[in-house]
């Protein structure tokens, strides 16, 4: 929200600007009250139409070549004192245009990922062409940034910018006949209006109140923020002990119920051990008892055995009692050893 303010705000002072001034704060050209447009002729060695626009007035030079003499009456023509911005204008084929797609958080850095992938993006590597990008599309929701890419190769209009720039006249700009919008802004021209020292001093109190402007009210929000951080960092000794606590109560209900759950699969062998106790006669003796998801095996002496089968099966909570093995008699002590194998239900 804060970008969107100061970039609204810049675009407030900005109009607010004179017109050349305007120029090199990022206006494009058509919103200019004065420059010098020479465009690039197709097809001729090295001249160029000239015209120079005032306010809403656009003037023809004349047609010049591009060599020092054709130069020095390009100068001639415009006459003393200041004359403005140079927009250099290619012909249709010499500004290429490619749409190029990023993930959203690249924009902070576009400028550097563009050089490093401009070789990748286009036939050309980044210092071989004028280049600049605008952004065209935010996507948000699949995070992706779509960005016009303009270029002109600069074997194909260096010779012209060299030519200019020899003769005084250093373009500020490349623009596409016909769509100035289409512009590609050129470092270090000469063309331009003159930036004075008074004249930049002022442009930078101006941007300095504008951002002091947009500022303090968001300063005094991050320090009331600051504010209830520290009153939360008093507190988080007591919000730490209660989560603690939390946890453990919530791991003690989680350990009662996977033994709970434990219970119900495999049988609760203190109740199976009660229940057969009650069932089994009292001359009947266990020396072994399993059990093993529900079902429990019984080795023992009795002095009849088979009694045993419907004494266990006359329970609900005892199914399918069997004899798992043959019973044997002791001659001794006329005792029965049995094995009986049976079903609990839950």
């Amino acid at each position: 929200m804060l970008r969107n303010f100061l970039a609204w705000w810049l675009r407030q002072l900005t109009a607010a600007l004179p017109a050349a001034w305007r120029l090199g704060a990022g206006a494009t050209p058509a919103d200019t009250e004065d420059s010098v447009i020479l465009t690039v002729v197709p097809g001729t060695e090295a001249s160029i139409e000239a015209s120079r626009r005032r306010r809403q007035r656009l003037v023809p030079l004349g047609r010049f070549t591009l060599d020092p003499a054709g130069v020095a009456a390009l100068r001639a023509s415009l006459g003393p004192g200041r004359h403005g911005p140079v927009r250099l204008v290619l012909p249709s084929g010499l500004m290429l245009e490619q749409v190029v797609s990023f993930p959203l958080p690249a924009e902070r850095g576009l400028d550097s990922a563009l050089r490093w992938e401009m070789d990748r993006l286009t036939p050309f590597t980044a210092d071989a062409v004028f280049w600049a990008w605008r952004v065209s599309q935010r996507d948000r929701v699949r995070n992706q940034l779509t960005v016009r890419l303009m270029l002109a190769a600069k074997s194909a209009v260096g010779w012209a910018v060299d030519a200019l720039v020899a003769g005084g006249l250093a373009p500020s700009r490349l623009e596409a006949a016909g769509d100035p919008a289409r512009s590609i802004a050129l470092t270090g021209s000469h063309g331009g209006a003159p930036r004075r020292p008074v004249l930049i001093a002022g442009m930078i109190l101006c941007g300095a109140m504008a951002i002091a402007a947009a500022v303090l009210p968001f300063l005094r929000q991050q320090a009331k923020l600051d504010q209830l951080e520290t009153q939360i960092a008093a507190l988080r000794p007591q919000v730490d002990l209660a989560e603690g606590l939390r946890r453990r109560v919530a791991d003690r209900a989680a350990s009662a119920d996977v033994v709970a759950a434990e219970a119900t699969r495999v049988g609760d062998a203190l109740r199976i051990l009660a229940t057969l106790t009650d069932l089994l006669p009292d001359d009947t003796s266990l020396y072994e008892l399993s059990l093993h998801d529900r079902t429990v095996t019984l080795t023992g002496q009795s002095s009849h055995a088979a009694r045993l089968i419907p004494a266990l099966a006359a329970d609900p909570a005892v199914h399918n009692p069997v004899l798992s093995a043959a019973v044997t008699r002791n001659e001794m002590t006329g005792a029965e050893s049995f094995s009986i194998r049976a079903e609990m239900k839950p």
